[in-house]
């Protein structure tokens, strides 16, 4: 039964419409999964700097296979790396503090945030977990403040990581209202099997997903009722059974 279609029982009616407030209440949450990449566009800002201090030699006689403690260095677009050096390039401890108030603090390797690190974004956004040559990937807690809607919801993500977006298996919480979902996702948003619980636990959806919205097998219930079959967009589409 598609949205907009005449339904053969009010109830059934009265489910679907009750899905599709909840869809919606889902979309205008999910802010962390609309993030197409968290960090890794600030990594490379004083690459080319970096490039021009070897060919400069700043350092004096600097060893190119020793790790070492050395001065902050300040680059030209306001950012301040204080850390371990490997010859002309950040390797080993750091931290550097971008102009905009922006931060990441953790290991590196020849130039690349990579290992464990945290990366604080000026907006108040967090990333805590495994990083590889600049961006996030494998494990990771993704702390989301949507500022934008005015009611300091904060959205958690922990799970897996691939090339800065949500990418295997992850639980994401909204701390405001309680809402969970447990499942998979693909390239930043919910695709494949996952569990979306409302509010405190007054409805859940255990099913298919696809592109954040419910679609596929599955089944949804609220409040002693439960509709069990198919799903496209968010709305019940297909055969399915009701009670």
């Amino acid at each position: 039964m598609g949205q907009g279609q005449s339904c053969s029982a009010q109830s059934l009616c009265g489910v679907e419409d009750e899905l599709v407030e909840a869809q919606g209440e889902l979309d205008s949450l999910s802010q962390l999964d609309q993030v197409s990449a968290y960090s890794s566009n600030y990594f490379e800002r004083d690459a080319a700097e970096l490039d021009e201090l070897a060919r400069a030699a700043k350092y004096e006689h600097p060893k190119a296979d020793v790790v070492e403690q050395r001065p902050a260095h300040r680059f030209s677009s306001g950012a301040v790396y204080t850390g371990e050096w490997m010859g002309f390039e950040r390797h080993g401890f750091g931290e550097q503090k971008f102009a905009d108030g922006a931060s990441y603090t953790g290991q590196w390797a020849r130039n690349k945030a990579h290992g464990l690190g945290l990366f604080k974004h000026e907006d108040g956004d967090e990333y805590w977990g495994e990083w590889k040559q600049n961006v996030a990937c494998g494990h990771g807690t993704f702390r989301h403040q949507a500022a934008e809607r005015g009611d300091g919801a904060v959205t958690t993500f922990r799970g897996e990581f691939k090339n800065d977006l949500q990418d295997g298996v992850g639980e994401e919480r909204w701390e405001t209202d309680g809402s969970v979902y447990y499942g998979a996702y693909r390239r930043g948003v919910k695709a494949g099997a996952g569990k979306y619980t409302w509010s405190h636990g007054d409805a859940s959806f255990r099913g298919g997903w696809r592109n954040n919205k419910i679609d596929g097998a599955g089944v949804y219930a609220t409040q002693g009722k439960k509709y069990s079959g198919q799903w496209r967009g968010g709305v019940m589409d297909g055969v399915g059974t009701y009670e």
